[in-house]
């Protein structure tokens, strides 16, 4: 390269997974029961109970619940990227550019199971939901996203000094900084969303059924 012209550039790349069902509906609950709260009850066929009653608190749903019924997948990928050019021109300009790539994509999935067959939901109308779900039937929900944010940043400084440069006898140093900054971010959603899942009995019906038919 030419003499004072300096380059560097860094790559990042980031992946991030995370299966934790970390919402409201396993903390809020927590906080909003009463000390005695049996969250590993059951119902007689061995379901856990989604509504411990009021006694526990109006909002006491249980977590276990919501951990048994309710899966989630979420995928980030980012990819971040940045150049840096410096050329000192003279004794008195210095120029530097920076360019800065910043993209991630992220898939979010969310699968509700169907609790129409849990004893205690149907009785205390309590349900893990998905986003359009209009009762313990489940769901799935699916989004992805995109965004892509750049940045660009062009500097010139011009520095002087007015005794060692012009050889006055003046203790004057000045710096000048003329910018340019640009920045542009794209930001795209895509969600899609489906509720009444079928239920775990109408399944194994179906695979006999299947079995059957294939005889």
């Amino acid at each position: 390269m030419a003499k004072g012209l300096k380059f560097r550039s860094t790559t990042q790349l980031v992946y991030t997974k995370n299966t934790v069902n970390g919402n409201q509906g396993l903390v809020y609950p927590i906080f909003n029961s009463r000390a005695f709260a049996d969250y590993n009850a059951t119902t007689p066929d061995g379901n856990p109970v989604v509504y411990l009653g009021d006694a526990v608190g109006v909002n006491g749903n249980n977590p276990v619940y919501t951990q048994n019924y309710l899966k989630q997948n979420d995928v980030k990928v980012d990819v971040v990227q940045n150049f840096n050019l410096n050329y000192n021109l003279n004794k008195f300009v210095e120029l530097d550019a920076k360019y800065g790539l910043n993209y991630r994509k992220e898939d979010f999935k969310r699968i509700v199971q169907n609790q129409s067959e849990n004893l205690n939901s149907n009785a205390t109308e309590h349900w893990v939901g998905s986003d359009i779900s209009p009762d313990n039937t489940g769901g799935i929900d699916r989004y992805t996203y995109g965004t892509t944010f750049q940045n660009f940043l062009a500097t010139a400084f011009i520095r002087t000094d007015f005794k060692e440069d012009f050889n006055l006898n003046i203790p004057i140093r000045t710096s000048t900084q003329v910018s340019f900054d640009y920045r542009n971010n794209k930001y795209s959603v895509y969600s899609a969303a489906s509720a009444q899942l079928l239920s775990c009995l109408l399944i194994r019906l179906l695979r006999v059924l299947r079995v059957v038919l294939l005889k």
